[in-house]
């Protein structure tokens, strides 16, 4: 009788090698595709890979990986920076392992998005024949991050516009108690002169919130500049008279130095004049009796340089970064809108600056610089 051999053939042991090799893979829980070099062609994935992008084995093995993962039907172009690069390529030219992070497409069309490291395989020359790419599925945790970052940005929003209310709130609150204080004062007899006192502060507060709304209106629903060639030296001048009579109200010294040189630029004249009126006021503001103003408009490096100079109380250096800010102020009246939208409209107009310098106790030196009119219709800012 003869031994049976129990030996395994040739068949067998291949088998069982491909059996543990399958395995190992299989065992991987982060999709796995082995890739050739030359023709981007799927060799082989593991069974997370087919979870993951809901396909089987059958129709993946051939297929291009951009096919696959992207959808696409030619390699992904090439990427800027980091962003996408694609890590075969990578893998081949570097020689070296490369990780990135990509959005894939499943086969029903949704974004995959992937933490990927590609290792490349060398053949017996040292060239790159094959990369093994590992796509880590980060997706939840994107779609997390991203809805974290919408519930910040939404909570953002309506703690700015809860700031926004209270803020016009206040500035409304004061006018309003003005207005309707002095009119229940007026049901009860009054003589004439106490009459006309009253309905004084009452038109005064009437504008005052007239003015409010109106800047709130520039502020937040702002026209479109009506652009024009602008002589700033004439506009100067035809605002000197009513500065001169602000100022001699408080005994307060008004310089105006205008440079011989031609100092047109385009600009919206209203808004301007708005910009020189909000902040030569702010400076008026700030000087005590017989201060001094001084107001320089020159011609410098092909700009038009205006400079509003006060001898006033200063700004503190902790408010200087927020002075322009919409509603700040440090004043028990005001809008705190004035510095706030002059700003915007320098910002808006393409070359043109706006500074400040302050030290409290000393005075405040406002410089704005505008380009020189040009034949080219400036453009906003984007």
């Amino acid at each position: 009788m003869s031994k049976k051999n129990t030996e395994p053939n040739g068949d067998d042991r291949f088998y069982q090698a491909f059996m543990d090799k399958k395995s190992i893979v299989d065992g991987i829980s982060d999709p796995l595709m082995v890739l050739d070099t030359k023709t981007y062609r799927i060799l082989d994935v593991n069974k997370a890979f087919q979870d993951t992008y809901k396909i089987n084995s059958d129709q993946v093995l051939g297929k291009t990986c951009y096919e696959i993962t992207h959808q696409r039907n030619s390699p992904c172009p090439e990427s800027v920076g980091n962003a996408e690069l694609c890590p075969l390529k990578e893998t081949v030219m570097r020689g070296a392992p490369v990780s990135t992070e990509h959005i894939h497409k499943d086969q029903k069309g949704n974004n995959v998005y992937v933490e990927i490291t590609a290792h490349p395989l060398m053949d017996a020359t040292g060239e790159v024949f094959r990369v093994v790419h590992l796509a880590k599925d980060v997706t939840e945790r994107r779609l997390a991050e991203e809805t974290l970052k919408e519930k910040v940005t939404k909570s953002e929003h309506l703690a700015a516009l809860g700031q926004l209310v209270a803020e016009i709130t206040h500035e409304i609150k004061n006018p309003l108690l003005m207005i309707g204080g002095f009119a229940k004062q007026l049901f009860r007899p009054v003589d004439e002169a106490t009459k006309k006192k009253k309905l004084t502060i009452i038109t005064e507060e009437v504008a005052r919130l007239e003015k409010l709304l109106k800047e709130l209106r520039e502020y937040y629903l702002p026209k479109d500049p009506d652009f024009q060639a602008v002589n700033v030296k004439e506009m100067m001048q035809r605002l000197y008279p009513l500065v001169k009579n602000e100022c001699g109200d408080k005994d307060i010294e008004v310089e105006l130095i205008l440079d011989k040189e031609d100092l047109t630029v385009n600009w919206d004249p209203c808004r301007l004049e708005q910009v020189f009126i909000n902040i030569i006021k702010n400076s008026i503001e700030a000087v005590e009796n017989k201060g001094k103003l001084s107001i320089y408009a020159t011609l410098s490096d092909d700009k038009v340089k205006v400079v509003i100079k006060d001898d006033g109380c200063g700004i503190p250096k902790v408010h200087l970064d927020k002075i322009t800010d919409c509603f700040f102020t440090t004043k028990s009246y005001g809008t705190g809108l004035g510095l706030c939208n002059s700003k915007k409209y320098i910002d808006q107009h393409e070359g043109s600056s706006f500074s400040i310098e302050s030290e409290e106790g000393k005075g405040t030196t406002f410089t704005i610089t505008l380009p020189r009119k040009d034949p080219n219709i400036m453009s906003l800012r984007p």
